[in-house]
């Protein structure tokens, strides 16, 4: 179990280290690019909309995973529910 959450935690590193990294090097390759104001901004902005919708997309990601999560938790709550109470009634009988 420990393990499995190690993992999901180094999931989210890279994600988030990803993002960082795309960003900066898109922001740095804009601004070192030889353009014209209007063309650095049609291309910042051009970034931006990308960066939201990709946004969008991991935030509905993440919306799902945790979606997962809780049923899984409220799952396995269940079962120990069950076991608790099966094994009340065989020490009460």
């Amino acid at each position: 179990m420990e393990n499995c959450e190690k993992q999901n935690f180094n999931g989210k590193e890279f994600v988030i280290g990803s993002v960082i990294g795309a960003t900066g090097g898109a922001l740095t390759a804009l601004l070192l690019a030889p353009k014209s104001g209007n063309e650095l901004r049609g291309d910042l902005n051009t970034g931006a909309a990308e960066l939201k919708s990709r946004a969008g997309e991991w935030k509905n990601t993440a919306y799902d995973k945790g979606s997962e999560w809780k049923n899984k938790a409220a799952e396995t709550t269940s079962r120990f529910t069950q076991k608790a109470q099966e094994l009340t009634r065989i020490n009460a009988g």
